[in-house]
């Protein structure tokens, strides 16, 4: 028998297990249901950003994002730039998934480009 750490390892595997189960039986339906949770994580990084202002005047101290280890090094002028930017990488994730399971019509583009 399994043992779960803690809640969040429990929630995790009732996530885990029916994505699987759905891979199992039909892959498109295995890429829509991640498409569902990227759009999720999308909103939810853009209202962390909308629920704390105080992050726009908050510089970004991690090496990871100022020492040129990350791709977006010295990009980011705020905190709040670097959770808008996790925000739109999981838009990213969603539109890959949405094309993997044939529903390119459901994209959504950036303001900047073609729809």
């Amino acid at each position: 028998m399994e043992r779960y750490s803690t809640a969040a390892d429990l929630r995790c595997q009732e996530i885990v297990r029916p994505g699987s189960l759905d891979a199992a039986v039909s892959i498109r339906r295995a890429w829509r249901l991640n498409a569902m949770f990227e759009d999720h994580a999308e909103h939810t990084f853009m209202q962390f950003v909308e629920d704390n202002p105080q992050m726009e005047n908050e510089t970004p101290q991690g090496t990871a994002i100022q020492d040129g280890r990350g791709p977006d090094q010295g990009r980011y002028a705020s905190w709040a730039d670097v959770f808008r930017r996790i925000g739109l990488d999981e838009r990213d994730h969603m539109n890959e998934s949405l094309r993997r399971c044939g529903m390119a019509d459901r994209v959504v583009p950036y303001a900047d480009e073609p729809a």
